[in-house]
This record gives structure tokens, C-alpha cells and sequence, in this order.
């Protein structure tokens, strides 16, 4: 078993942090990295990309998600997946000062898996072909 017991955040891509397993740490336990988040009320994690897969759940606040120039509203339960290079960020446009809270997990994806997701899962935010 593998128990993270640290509180440690930090902030990259613009936002706040806290890694739980990251992938380079884990890999004979877990073949992903996770990390819980918090965007405050105005505020936008940098615009980036990278050679993982991603999924977002959304665990409280509201605002909206931009993936290669198609944006969406979300909210608390939503989920979002992201295929990996496709340029992302996520805002939080909430008048009422309530941070915009999420779980990020990521893994190494294999066409297998992209493809998967892409057809039955989440088609609206596949970025797919």
C-alpha cells in the first residue's frame, strides 16, 4: 500500500496544487499521477500542453474549461478528459468568491485507451478525430 501523507502545495501552471501520487514516484504501485487543485474566483491555470492523458472532475466552484479553442462551462461533477497535446486550461469565472476545486489523475496513453475514450466515454471533449 502507498499512504501520502503530506500537505504539501505548490503551484504550477498557474494554479494551486497538491500532487498525491505523481507518476515519476509511483510507478511499481500506480501507472498514473494525480494531484488535487484549486483555481481561486478570477483566476486561470496557464494555457499548456503535454505528452499525457488527462482527466479532470470538477468537486466544487464553477467556470469553464478551453481545449485547443473550444470552451465549455462546467460545475461541480463534471468530468473532463483531455487526449494528450491538445492545449488546455481551466477558469474560474465565479462572482461569488468560491474557488473552483478538481482532482487531476494522468497516465502515459496508448492509442488503445485514446481511442476508447474517444468513442464511448467522453466524446464531447475527446479531441479526438
Amino acid at each position: 500500500m502507498l499512504l501520502n501523507k503530506e500537505n504539501k502545495w505548490v503551484t504550477e501552471n498557474g494554479v494551486n496544487l497538491q500532487h498525491l501520487f505523481p507518476i515519476s514516484d509511483n510507478r511499481n504501485f500506480a501507472p498514473f499521477g494525480s494531484a488535487w487543485a484549486k483555481v481561486q474566483p478570477g483566476e486561470a491555470t496557464t494555457l499548456h500542453t503535454h505528452r499525457v492523458a488527462e482527466v479532470f472532475f470538477i468537486t466544487s466552484g464553477s467556470g469553464y474549461f478551453n481545449i485547443e479553442g473550444e470552451e465549455q462551462s462546467i460545475k461541480e461533477g463534471d468530468v473532463i478528459y483531455v487526449a494528450p497535446d491538445k492545449a488546455h486550461t481551466i477558469c474560474n469565472l465565479d462572482s461569488s468568491q468560491e474557488e473552483l476545486s478538481f482532482l487531476s489523475v494522468w497516465w502515459e496513453a496508448n492509442e488503445r485507451i485514446i481511442k476508447h475514450l474517444n468513442m464511448y466515454l467522453l466524446p464531447a471533449y475527446s479531441g479526438g478525430e
